[in-house]
């Protein structure tokens, strides 16, 4: 799912995947590397935030483009075998309450 509310954000993005355990722990292993695979005008760095699920994993995101400052939040949730990443990001940046809203529902659709 994607959406954009204007121009200057916020964007979100929702990506819903899942696999054998095998893909399941390469994918998680790729998550947390990703911060130091990041190169600039991007950036990703560990944040604080709520945990989902059976494990998550939380990154900041700041990144220029022409000149602006864009910044948010990428949540990444494992529940059993499922992923949900949830991205939210605009100009300036995004509330925390918006990102967590958003992530709480993705949760919702990992099922039980």
């Amino acid at each position: 799912m994607d959406f954009q509310q204007s121009e200057d954000g916020p964007f979100l993005q929702e990506i819903l995947a899942g696999g054998s355990a095998q893909q399941t722990q390469a994918a998680w292993a790729a998550v947390q590397k990703a911060p130091s695979l990041c190169v600039e005008p991007t950036r990703l760095a560990t944040t604080p935030f709520q945990s989902y699920g059976d494990a998550s994993y939380a990154l900041a995101l700041t990144a220029t483009r022409a000149g602006v400052a864009y910044g948010g939040d990428v949540v990444v949730i494992r529940k059993g075998q499922t992923f949900a990443e949830v991205v939210v990001f605009g100009v300036g940046g995004v509330q925390p309450a918006l990102v967590q809203q958003v992530a709480a529902k993705a949760v919702g659709k990992l099922g039980s």
